[in-house]
């Protein structure tokens, strides 16, 4: 595991807790978690999109 320097100015047990919390979230797996949940909802729009106009105005550029 690669260590890094972080200089700052200020209260450091604030930027120490926010490390902390970022670290919490990568390493039990809520971060995939997020993630797949987020993807189902941009899906369940497309789809809702799609079935108010009937699939006649949906595009690409709407997805994004």
């Amino acid at each position: 595991m690669s260590e890094w320097n972080v200089y700052t100015v200020g209260n450091i047990e604030f930027i120490y807790n926010i490390f902390n919390a970022v670290a919490m979230l990568f390493n039990d797996g809520t971060y995939a978690s997020l993630f797949k949940i987020a993807a189902l909802i941009g899906v369940i729009g497309v789809v809702i999109a799609a079935a108010i106009t009937a699939g006649k105005t949906l595009s690409l550029g709407q997805m994004g």
